[in-house]
């Protein structure tokens, strides 16, 4: 009698803790479950900084032109993405207008070699200029990003060659005054640390203007120009722009450098829009370049 009377007592004790310990559990699952959720939502939200970090440094070398600003590619204006850099194709001059990308310095350091593989650009929809309209023209198939700047992958190296990134150049020019505007190029990208680069034909007249070669009318450039832009250690931002004419020159490519704002009027294309309001006015109308004097380090 005894021991039943005991045995009833001990279970309400029972039912209490079983009650504790679903109570715990339910408190456990709950506090797991914020846990995760705060976590997931920590992660989604470093992810959206990431990508919008990410978009603001592609923004900051993409100009403003017909092509970026309807974000529409037309039948003259053909914006593609390749490695290492972008370009915008102008068909009816049968040329890029535009080649745009960020150098390194580690990436002025890259192994691979040229293969000189030229060849046409399937991504142009109503195709670029072919190596047969350079035979005997004359000019040099000049690159636009030079093959120098992309040595740090085997697809960058390769994507150089694309017959979308060449334009007709004098030889004179392109083995000159040009060779030595894309070597100051890689020595800002390692004084630097990196440099953002846009570069092109100067395509200031209709097409019909333009002495052309071969069976497609490629443009024969009379100017191409180069605009750079740079931040020093202090964090505030530097520019630079060349524009140099397609023919043998006896000058140094610096007697051709001019404000990014002066670039900007010939091309009638918008650089480094991306930047405030204030700071691009200021580094675009900059015609004072002891910025870009240094001793070269490579």
């Amino acid at each position: 009698m005894s021991r039943k009377h005991k045995k009833q007592s001990s279970l309400p004790l029972l039912l209490a803790i079983i009650a504790v310990c679903i109570v715990a559990f339910f408190i456990f699952s709950r506090r797991n479950e914020f846990l995760y959720a705060q976590d997931k939502n920590q992660t989604t939200e470093n992810l959206i900084s990431e990508e919008k970090n990410s978009e603001a440094e592609v923004s900051l070398e993409i100009p403003l032109c017909h092509a970026t600003i309807t974000h529409e590619n037309g039948n003259d204006h053909e914006v593609h993405s390749y490695c290492g850099y972008e370009l915008c194709y102008r068909e009816s001059y049968e040329v890029a207008e535009w080649v745009a990308y960020t150098l390194t310095k580690d990436e002025v350091y890259g192994k691979y070699e040229r293969k000189n593989n030229f060849r046409e650009d399937p991504l142009i929809s109503t195709g670029s200029a072919t190596l047969e309209d350079y035979k005997r023209s004359g000019y040099d198939r000049g690159h636009l990003i030079p093959a120098a700047d992309l040595r740090w992958s085997k697809e960058s190296m390769n994507d150089s060659f694309l017959m979308s990134n060449m334009t007709p150049q004098a030889a004179d020019f392109n083995r000159k005054i040009w060779l030595d505007a894309e070597r100051f190029v890689r020595d800002c990208a390692v004084h630097f640390g990196e440099v953002i680069v846009v570069t092109g034909p100067v395509l200031e007249k209709n097409p019909d203007e333009y002495k052309t070669i071969g069976k497609n009318k490629v443009c024969v450039p009379e100017y191409f120009y180069k605009v750079l832009l740079a931040k020093k250690d202090d964090g505030s931002y530097t520019a630079i722009g060349l524009i140099i004419p397609n023919k043998k020159c006896t000058e140094s490519f610096f007697d051709f450098a001019t404000s990014v704002d002066e670039v900007e009027r010939r091309c009638n294309i918008d650089f480094f829009s991306a930047l405030e309001d204030s700071v691009e006015e200021k580094v675009e109308s900059n015609t004072l370049f002891s910025d870009w004097i240094f001793d070269t380090k490579h």
